[in-house]
């Protein structure tokens, strides 16, 4: 769905891969293979995809509708959804206004034995999490930290991270980044 909605929005431009390429930054094989669903893109290359596409960020995201950025108040029915590809992370947007806020808010369930993916995070700002339901593992550095329902922590993003569930039910937890990420 994400490389479907990447490769309409282009077409709708009407630039080739190959200007998305130079206007991102990528190689334009990274460019196909991200539209042909072959390769999981980060979120900040998905940033820098939308941004050369003049698109809301939003718009990757389930449900997204840009005529009600203004109204304060999100209903549990009107959250912005992105299961990022490759790991199965599935983000509900808590706020409207990608972009226009200092601080992303989020839901996050992560599945059982699922996580972030093999390379660490690392982006500029700071993270805060809580963790609402199950058992997760926060790889920060070189320290594994175990977080469990009621846990919470705060941590520079530059440092290197991932997440990983480790227990046996979906992690729920409420996540919030500064500067917003997605």
């Amino acid at each position: 769905m994400l490389a479907d909605k990447i490769r309409s929005k282009r077409r709708d431009r009407g630039i080739t891969i190959a200007q998305l390429a130079g206007e991102t930054g990528f190689s334009s094989g990274y460019i196909s293979s991200v539209e042909r669903g072959l390769v999981n893109p980060s979120l900040s290359a998905l940033l820098k995809i939308t941004s050369a596409l003049e698109i809301d960020p939003g718009f990757l995201f389930e449900g997204y509708n840009p005529s009600n950025h203004q109204d304060p108040i999100v209903r549990k029915d009107e959250r912005l959804t992105l299961v990022y590809p490759g790991s199965n992370i599935h983000y509900e947007l808590l706020t409207r206004g990608l972009r226009t806020r200092k601080v992303e808010f989020l839901r996050v369930t992560i599945p059982v034995g699922k996580g972030s993916g093999p390379r660490p995070l690392v982006h500029d700002g700071e993270e805060y999490g809580l963790v609402l339901k199950g058992r997760m593992e926060l790889q920060l550095g070189d320290e594994v930290h175990l977080l469990e329902e009621g846990d919470s922590i705060a941590f520079p993003s530059t440092i290197p991270h991932g997440v990983t569930n480790v227990g046996d039910i979906d992690v729920e937890a409420i996540w919030a980044m500064t500067p917003p990420n997605l």
